[in-house]
């Protein structure tokens, strides 16, 4: 198995790191209150689909996809895209 080099220390496959990006993202998302809709919607932006792909995969506008993103966003903390998925990366759980 390929190993990278770890984000939190020692080393990790990349199975560990979509786990663990899966995990600060369902943690983020739940501590922000995000809607299930707003929820997806950035869902799929940190998966790299495009607004405009998005309006079609929900058959939603883009003026509506938008609102829901940047209310998101507002929850979260964060202005734009790179903001979010480098909240997303560097998030860890507080032990």
């Amino acid at each position: 198995m390929n190993k990278t080099p770890a984000l939190y220390g020692g080393s990790m496959d990349s199975h560990d790191i979509s786990s663990k990006l899966a995990d600060n993202f369902n943690r983020l998302s739940a501590e922000a209150a995000l809607t299930e809709r707003e929820r997806y919607v950035v869902y799929l932006i940190m998966k790299g689909i495009t607004t405009t792909t998005i309006t079609k995969i929900l058959n939603r506008s883009i003026k509506t996809i938008s609102a829901q993103e940047c209310s998101a966003y507002e929850k979260l903390g964060v202005s734009n895209d790179v903001q979010f998925i480098r909240k997303v990366i560097s998030s860890t759980k507080d032990e």
